[in-house]
């Protein structure tokens, strides 16, 4: 039984074109994105143009999908405010955050705070402490500040809270990480370095919450997350560089419309790609492990399949084929064309196999060819041509 495959964005509920990467990438494989709603969060906007097309566009596709602060808090309060109780008592989060060289001060909707008083004294206490360090009683009390705004739901209400940034950091991190292992079954990602570091520290130290730890030692649970966070530093990684993920988004969902049973294929054999990871989702090794390891070999298997694809696509029967099939190599015909890399390609509504993600244009229906058929065989991957063009 197919189980899908989804992403949690942090720590932002908001997307800009930094981000690009990861809506490509989401329009293209996964069935989901969540993120923190910002129209109930904040009163800032999802993203800026040109990307609120692109949004408004995985919005409609039903795969990017805004979560509300109050249904993350909802049912898991409790763990978010023993965890960041957790944070501020523990000296290793804290000497990271110090570490990070990112703005002193975190600024957070109260939307996302949990209703907790142990959590309140905790944060008082916290305060005063730093306070004391400091020589000063000027940031014993965390500054609260109202904002009223016009949002898409009406006219919306907000307050603010300027925390430290192990405070703010430690909000913000466990909604990802509650939110997305336990509410979402998602995989938590981002794009931010110094984020990514805070939440690998907390996967190892959660550990001891028996909840994290029933996701983590769930052998089912745990495949899944080994798939879909390998399968995004793949579809995101810079020197494998995919020219699907360079195209305008529309055209991009376009072209996993025509595909979604191709796309099932791809998915279970990059999920046996998963399957040779010895180290643990979400860590620092896991991420080594596939920067070093698991992409380099993607990447032969993937050079395999262009070989055995160009080799075809320049014989005789090949020419002869694409041209019974109604394909001109460097002309546009047919439902749909796409610039992927420098030549212009058919798009047809027939399954285009694996051809698509990480070279440079499209060939339509190769699966319907025999002598095609034959050479994919001989390069392993079968489905891999769905992230190759031919």
């Amino acid at each position: 039984m197919y189980t899908a495959q989804s992403l949690f964005y942090y720590p932002y509920g908001s997307f800009k074109d930094k981000q690009s990467p990861i809506l490509r990438a989401a329009a293209l494989y996964f069935d989901r994105l969540f993120i923190l709603d910002p129209e109930k969060a904040s009163a800032g906007v999802i993203g800026a143009e040109p990307i609120l097309d692109d949004l408004d566009l995985l919005k409609k596709e039903g795969i990017l999908v805004p979560v509300a602060p109050e249904t993350v808090l909802g049912g898991l309060s409790g763990e978010i405010s023993k965890a960041v109780q957790d944070d501020l008592k523990d000296e290793g989060f804290l000497q990271l955050c110090r570490r990070a060289g990112q703005a002193s001060r975190w600024t957070i909707a109260l939307s996302k705070l949990p209703d907790d008083k142990k959590l309140d004294e905790a944060v008082k206490s916290f305060m005063r402490d730093q306070a004391r360090s400091a020589g000063t009683r000027k940031n014993a009390n965390v500054p609260v500040y109202d904002e009223t705004a016009m949002t898409a739901l009406g006219r919306r209400d907000y307050r603010y809270a300027d925390f430290p940034l192990e405070l703010g950091e430690s909000i913000m991190i466990n909604h990802a990480l509650f939110a997305s292992l336990l509410l979402k079954k998602a995989t938590p990602i981002t794009d931010d370095a110094f984020h990514d570091k805070a939440l690998k520290y907390k996967i190892e130290r959660e550990l001891r919450n028996e909840k994290i730890m029933q996701v983590v030692e769930d052998r089912s649970r745990s495949l899944l997350l080994a798939q879909t966070q390998f399968a995004a530093q793949a579809l995101t990684d810079k020197q494998l560089s995919l020219p699907m993920l360079k195209l305008p988004l529309s055209e991009i969902l376009e072209y996993r419309r025509a595909n979604e049973p191709t796309l099932l294929r791809v998915r279970e054999d990059l999920a046996w790609l998963a399957r040779e990871i010895e180290s643990q989702p979400l860590t620092k090794d896991f991420d080594e492990e596939i920067d070093h390891t698991v992409i380099p070999n993607l990447r032969r298997t993937l050079s395999e399949v262009e070989k055995a694809r160009d080799s075809w696509l320049n014989g005789k029967k090949g020419k002869l084929a694409l041209k019974a099939a109604g394909v001109v190599v460097g002309l546009a015909t047919g439902v749909a064309t796409l610039a992927l890399g420098p030549t212009l390609l058919t798009m047809s509504s027939m399954a285009l196999s694996l051809g698509g993600i990480f070279a440079g244009n499209v060939v339509p229906a190769l699966d319907l060819i025999g002598d095609w058929k034959k050479k994919k065989a001989e390069a392993q991957g079968k489905s891999l041509r769905y992230l190759l063009t031919a």
